[in-house]
Parts: C-alpha cells; structure tokens; sequence
C-alpha cells in the first residue's frame, strides 16, 4: 500500500511538473506570437520606404537620362551649325 502512495504522490509531482511546463510554453508562445507581430510591421514600414526609395531612383535615372539626351541633342545642334 504504501508502494502505491508513493507512486501516486510521484505521478501527481510529474503531473504538476509537466502542467507547469506547458503553462510556461503557452506563456513563451504568446510572447513569440506579439514579437511576430512587431516584425511583421516593421517589415511592411520597410517595405513601404523602399517602394519609395525606388520610385525616387526611378525619377532621379529618368531625369539624368533626358538631362544626357538633351546634352546630346545640343551638341549635335552646335556641331550641325559648324559644318554648314
């Protein structure tokens, strides 16, 4: 009898162990799950910025090829005034 006692008290500390153990799981998962969250938003700012960012590039490359064209248009224009 007193055999099974003993186990019985060991079974309910095993019981109350692994209950704690899952308690301070959950716990840890619901923090992984808010941090998540935050990288998650932080990513879609970035996200948002560099779409900026790459139209802002796209303006700056378009603007510096039509300033490299219309160059070329001009000394074109000069070198064709000389020749005649």
């Amino acid at each position: 009898m007193e055999l099974v006692k003993l186990q019985v008290k060991n079974n309910t500390a095993a019981l109350k162990d692994h209950g704690d153990r899952i308690n301070a799981n959950g716990e840890k998962i619901v923090e992984l799950e808010k941090d998540n969250i935050n990288t998650n938003n932080t990513v879609n700012v970035v996200c948002a910025r560099m779409s900026s960012l790459t139209k802002a590039i796209w303006f700056l490359g378009t603007s510096i090829f039509l300033a490299l064209l219309g160059f070329a248009v001009w000394c074109l224009q000069q070198l064709g005034g000389r020749i005649t």
